[in-house]
């Protein structure tokens, strides 16, 4: 077996696990997605407006798994175009490999932007929304202030981890972008 041929079996090994990271992500934000509803729905329908304190927990937990999942897609994306490019083109078979094609260079930084917006929208709104829901629609009974306050305090630390999380990823993803080699 050959440096090249030894070259495309790890491209086609990573490019698969990336195909796998991507689709565990689809998962975590539709799970997150459920759960948030069920906590919602289940709020809403019974006056237990408690349960939306969860809210926020559960958007850290879902922040923290995808910016895990995204930063190891960087990584392979970075090794494909890299490290593994790099033997490719010694060859003469040797084609642009789309992690270093000039048409994702164009599109990476509102592609950055758009996922970075995307993911506050979808991790982060549904926590500021619960909190905020917590807030004016239940008369807390003054027995279950220091609950609320702890609540209220702990959700907002989630939701300023979630942010930091997803703001830190794309950062991470940008930077790992720019390690990528470039097409001649």
């Amino acid at each position: 077996m050959t440096k090249e041929d030894t070259a495309r079996c790890f491209y086609t090994v990573m490019r698969t696990e990336l195909n796998q990271h991507l689709q565990t992500i689809n998962q975590i934000f539709s799970l997150y997605l459920g759960a948030v509803a069920v906590l919602f729905a289940g709020a809403f329908s019974g006056n237990n407006y408690v349960l939306l304190y969860l809210v926020p927990f559960l958007g850290f937990g879902a922040a923290s798994l995808l910016g895990s999942h995204d930063r190891a897609i960087s990584c392979i994306a970075a090794y494909c175009a890299k490290e593994l490019d790099e033997v490719f083109k010694a060859t003469d078979s040797h084609i642009t490999q789309w992690d270093n094609s000039p048409m994702l260079s164009d599109l990476k930084d509102s592609h950055y932007n758009s996922q970075r917006g995307g993911s506050l929208m979808i991790i982060v709104s549904p926590g500021v929304l619960a909190l905020l829901s917590r807030i004016f629609l239940e008369k807390a009974d003054p027995l279950s202030w220091p609950i609320d306050m702890f609540g209220l305090f702990i959700g907002f630390y989630f939701i300023v981890c979630s942010f930091l999380v997803i703001w830190d990823t794309a950062e991470y993803r940008r930077e790992m972008g720019g390690k990528r080699g470039s097409s001649s």
